[in-house]
């Protein structure tokens, strides 16, 4: 995405429209540690843990939202604002598997009909929310005749728009507000639609364990509390944000626990199988002087060292907060200064956390495991992620335009703002279904 020619680099110059570095979406990591991947704009960047050697995994045509290994470290799963969402083989660095979606997805995870990506079972589907509200399935290996898994045929799909409307010969979504009683049919490709909203999902996850859940938020401040894979069998909702829910985010150790972060500028502590709320603090500054896009608090990780960690930021703010849970109740237990505003974080297989700026960089921290502390460091892969080889430029005008993309509060109050001045006549049919309660 770098200006390529001196006539246009020359152009930006005089237009004081000079190369800068595009921010990271986010870093992750292979489970096995053979791999990390980034996503930056439009591209995505696979890198051996082994010999240092990069590829690039190129064909989205939009920003690249999220990106996440298989359970095996063979595959790595994106989902793009371009409406695709594309499964890649690692060692052929090639699309095998590409679905396109009626509206962008938020966010994609591989999954088995037992549960998340836990490494115990090979992952067999891929779920994925998008921005009108619905919640899907798809495979990505199916059963042969004699038993064992193959791949899918490397076809495009497409969720069929009939059954995304509730009048193909699926029995429909189990919407909020519905008794939900019944499972959707699948498509003639197996795509299923498997619940929904009647807002756009923000964030998503499944939860570990034998009976596992699939907890959903939304731009209209609700979580939604489902059983996995019958998620049309809806268990509780977690209600009391008064704006729209940025991130959630559970821990193995903690059952039955979820944190959630929000644009009210709370993050607040839930039993989420109760539907209860345990604790809230507010991150807002005390004084007044946060402005609105200051005040949109996001959880961005979870770490485990001797207890789990909740690393959160407020956006606009050059600063990590890390949160530990005792006894029902969130506690600070480190502020950390960073040279700009954090956009992710994620931690990798030794509890590191690497964490991308909105000025283009990485910072990679360590823990000490006795005080839980963390501190800034420097690693040859760090060093790798930052060098001209990962990295990339572009005109200011542009950065400014993928920052803004990036933006909790870009994506979801003034999307929510401009559908309820403008009218969204789509939305507005959904939402006036029978059944559709609006205090759920």
């Amino acid at each position: 995405m770098a200006t390529s020619s001196k006539q246009s680099k020359g152009q930006n110059n005089k237009n004081n429209d000079v190369d800068t570095p595009v921010p990271f979406s986010v870093v992750v990591f292979d489970p096995t540690r053979k791999y990390a991947a980034v996503a930056i704009d439009l591209a995505i960047k696979l890198v051996s843990l082994d010999n240092g050697e990069i590829g690039v995994l190129s064909g989205h045509t939009a920003i690249v939202r999220s990106i996440e290994f298989s359970s095996d470290g063979s595959l790595l799963l994106s989902s793009s604002d371009d409406k695709t969402i594309k499964v890649w083989d690692n060692k052929q660095r090639a699309s095998i598997v590409e679905i396109s979606c009626p509206k962008k997805p938020t966010s994609a995870v591989f999954a088995n009909t037992k549960g998340p990506n836990t490494g115990k079972d090979r992952d067999t589907i891929v779920v994925f929310a998008d921005k009108f509200g619905d919640v899907y399935s798809f495979p990505i290996f199916v059963e042969q005749e004699g038993g064992g898994l193959v791949p899918v045929v490397s076809e495009v799909k497409k969720v069929d728009e009939k059954a995304k409307k509730g009048k193909g010969k699926g029995k429909g979504k189990a919407k909020e507000g519905d008794e939900g009683d019944s499972e959707d049919e699948e498509d003639a490709q197996g795509m299923k639609p498997i619940m929904g909203h009647y807002s756009s999902i923000t964030s998503f996850l499944i939860t570990p364990g034998p009976r596992s859940f699939l907890i959903t938020s939304d731009r209209d401040e609700k979580i939604r509390v489902s059983q996995f894979p019958a998620a049309f069998i809806i268990e509780s909702f977690c209600l009391g944000h008064k704006e729209f829910v940025t991130g959630i985010l559970t821990s193995p150790s903690l059952p039955n626990l979820l944190v959630s972060s929000g644009g009210d500028g709370t993050l607040r502590l839930w039993d989420f199988l109760a539907a209860t709320e345990l604790h809230c603090i507010s991150l807002i500054d005390p004084s007044g002087t946060d402005s609105h896009s200051t005040t949109t608090v996001d959880l961005l990780a979870t770490t485990t060292l001797r207890s789990p960690i909740f690393v959160v930021s407020v956006e606009n703010k050059p600063v990590l907060y890390l949160y530990q849970i005792v006894e029902n109740k969130l506690v600070i237990l480190q502020t950390l200064q960073l040279k700009s505003p954090p956009i992710s974080a994620t931690a990798d297989n030794e509890q590191n956390l690497w964490v991308t700026l909105s000025d283009g960089s990485v910072s990679f921290l360590t823990p000490n495991k006795e005080t839980q502390q963390y501190n800034l460091s420097s690693s040859p892969l760090c060093d790798t992620l930052n060098s001209a080889a990962v990295a990339q430029t572009a005109p200011s005008s542009n950065v400014k335009a993928i920052l803004k993309s990036l933006s909790k509060y870009e994506l979801y109050h003034k999307y929510q703002s401009e559908d309820n001045n403008n009218g969204d006549e789509e939305r507005k049919g959904k939402r006036g279904k029978k059944g559709h309660n609006p205090t759920n």
